[in-house]
């Protein structure tokens, strides 16, 4: 995601690109997990305690213990709050301002 942010790509693009490679890289545990419990008969809270522990060891080797950091600032306002916010004339959004002002306010900080 930061390559794309740097690219100037937009922040729809950006965020959407972010949550479908979280979601797919989430099915090779979750699928993982469902095998010991199904096929395995290991028990649900043991597998996903044990898988949870496995996935945020890989995470740890991948990050080398250090944070997630420079990311943009509209990432920031995602899960800071409510899940979601209601604007008349503009519908539902993950953010506090409506996609209109978001789009500006985007604009103007990646120049």
């Amino acid at each position: 995601m930061r390559a794309m942010f740097a690219a100037s790509l937009p922040p729809v693009l950006t965020i959407g690109t972010g949550f479908l490679a979280g979601i797919l890289i989430c099915i090779i545990p979750g699928w993982v997990n469902g095998t010991l419990v199904a096929k395995v008969k290991v028990p649900p809270f043991i597998s996903t305690l044990g898988d949870g522990y496995v996935v945020y060891g890989i995470a740890l080797l991948l990050s080398r213990g250090q944070a997630i950091a420079d990311q943009p600032d509209y990432l920031a306002q995602i899960g800071n709050g409510n899940l979601l916010y209601y604007w008349p004339k503009h519908g539902f959004t993950f953010f506090k301002v409506p996609a209109g002002r978001l789009r500006r306010i985007c604009s103007k900080s990646s120049r």
